[in-house]
C-alpha cells in the first residue's frame, strides 16, 4: 500500500507599519500553518540611523534576536535562518520602538514558514 505524505505549504507572513517618533507598537498575526518559522528578514531603510529598534516574538516570548536583545540597523535587510516550532493560529508578534525623537520611520518584517495548513 502507497501512502501519500502530506505536502509541506510555505507561507510569508508579512509586517510593515510606519512608526511615529517615540511611540513603540506591537503588530500581531496569527500563524497560517503548523510547522516552523525557518527565516527572518528584516528591512530598515536608509535613514533610520540605528534608532529603530526591532525583534520577533512567538507566543509573547522572543525568537529573533534571540533573549530580550533588539535588531536597529540603518539601510540593511539582512535574512536570518531560524528554527522555531510553531502552531497554526499561535500569535507571531513583531514589536518595533521608534527611539528617534523627530522622524516617522517605515519598517518591514517578513517570517517566512513551512509546515502544513
Amino acid at each position: 500500500m502507497v501512502t501519500m505524505t502530506e505536502q509541506k505549504e510555505t507561507r510569508f507572513v508579512n509586517f510593515r507599519t510606519t512608526v511615529h517618533p517615540g511611540i513603540a507598537v506591537l503588530l500581531l498575526e496569527p500563524s497560517p500553518l503548523t510547522g516552523e518559522i525557518t527565516h527572518v528578514l528584516f528591512h530598515f531603510p536608509a535613514g533610520c540611523n540605528a534608532l529603530v529598534m526591532v525583534r520577533v516574538l512567538l507566543n509573547h516570548e522572543p525568537v529573533w534576536p534571540i533573549r530580550e536583545n533588539f535588531l536597529a540597523l540603518d539601510d540593511s535587510s539582512p535574512l536570518y535562518e531560524v528554527s522555531e516550532v510553531v502552531k497554526k493560529f499561535d500569535p507571531l508578534e513583531v514589536e518595533i520602538w521608534n527611539t528617534d525623537d523627530t522622524y516617522d520611520h517605515t519598517v518591514t518584517v517578513e517570517l517566512t514558514l513551512k509546515g502544513q495548513l
